[in-house]
């Protein structure tokens, strides 16, 4: 059951935790802990929570690619070598996204 304050906001601390009911202004979300995360910047809730799902999945995928070429590239080149590469490569991916986003 939700309850609306009298000056019409929808908060989170105003609804039973053990059910749920849409909210008219979008999804409210527990933020006490987290004050941003990708399912709150993105509403992955419900019908979309797949979304995050395979975003997950997808980023152990890359992780797997990942440890195994840098293995391969290693045993090439050298390790100094390939974490050199990797920094080169990581360092500004990071810095774009930090750039372009809000984290």
């Amino acid at each position: 059951m939700k309850v609306i304050d009298p000056d019409g906001r929808c908060e989170a601390s105003n609804f039973n935790s053990s059910s749920s009911s849409p909210c008219d202004s979008g999804y409210v979300f527990d933020l006490s802990v987290f004050p941003a995360t990708l399912a709150t910047d993105e509403s992955l809730v419900c019908d979309s929570q797949w979304q995050e799902q395979l975003l997950g999945t997808l980023m152990m995928l890359g992780l797997l690619v990942g440890s195994v070429l840098g293995g391969w590239l290693s045993d090439r080149i050298g390790r100094k070598r390939t974490l050199l590469i990797a920094v080169l490569v990581m360092g500004p991916s990071i810095l774009v996204k930090r750039k372009n986003g809000e984290h």
